[in-house]
């Protein structure tokens, strides 16, 4: 009996066997994370149309200001003061207060995103879970500040 080699040619009439394809790597970005960011913005969206069209007063600029909430709801703790007309009030000073808390966990889920891309199924999760959490932190910081400059 001789020993098994892989590399030897099969001489059998039996079939040969297929290798298998190899397994790809995580990528960057999957589908998960850009499904998630939209239904997070979306989420937020809606609250934060909804808190400006409640609690403006009825004006020439108040249909302008509900219009540019989906674009204010990207700038996150800045939304309060962009509705407030980025006056240097305390709605200003709230705002960037807020941005320097929330801006480092979304920069640090942006660069996990890029820099780690496990191959172990937990691992992965685990980082989708990191961008998910920095995304509600600067959502939320936004429902925060336009809670604040609408109070």
């Amino acid at each position: 009996m001789t020993a098994f080699n892989p590399y030897q040619i099969n001489t059998t009439s039996g079939p040969v066997p297929i290798p298998a394809k190899p397994i790809p790597g995580p990528r960057r970005f999957g589908t998960a994370h850009w499904v998630s960011f939209v239904i997070l913005w979306v989420g937020c969206l809606t609250l934060n149309a909804t808190f400006v069209e409640r609690e403006l007063d009825a004006g020439s600029e108040k249909f302008l200001k509900v219009m540019l909430t989906p674009l204010y709801t990207l700038g996150g703790p800045m939304l309060g003061a962009w509705v407030r007309d980025a006056s240097y009030g305390c709605c200003y000073e709230l705002s960037m207060s807020l941005l320097l808390f929330v801006t480092p966990l979304v920069v640090t889920a942006i660069v996990v995103q890029f820099a780690w891309r496990p191959r172990h199924l937990t691992l992965r999760f685990l980082r989708l879970l990191i961008w998910c959490a920095a995304w509600i932190a600067w959502f939320g910081a936004g429902i925060l500040s336009i809670g604040h400059a609408l109070s």
